[in-house]
């Protein structure tokens, strides 16, 4: 097994039955579909030219932190979708 197979797997087993993810519970409560929506909306906020160099700081470290979320959650699905195959190749 690779380490990344192995730290996708400890991921797993951490958060069997939890929404959460990457951080430090900051969007436990916020399904997949609710995190692409607000990285959405941090792209556009950046994408509408009234940017403030504070609050660009600010939102870049938030999309930051988005995206480690949904990372960690997709690593989590593959992996369990890729159990499931293995379990249905037997």
């Amino acid at each position: 097994m690779s380490e990344t197979n192995k730290v996708v797997n400890d991921k797993v087993r951490e958060l069997d039955g939890d929404k959460g993810g990457a951080g430090d519970g900051e969007f436990v409560a916020l399904s997949l579909n609710e995190l692409m929506a607000k990285l959405d909306e941090t792209v556009a906020w950046f994408n509408s030219g009234n940017v403030n160099i504070d609050a660009a700081t600010e939102k870049f470290d938030y999309g930051s932190r988005l995206v480690a979320e949904i990372k960690s959650r997709l690593a989590v699905t593959e992996n369990k979708i890729n159990q499931i195959k293995l379990r249905l190749e037997k």
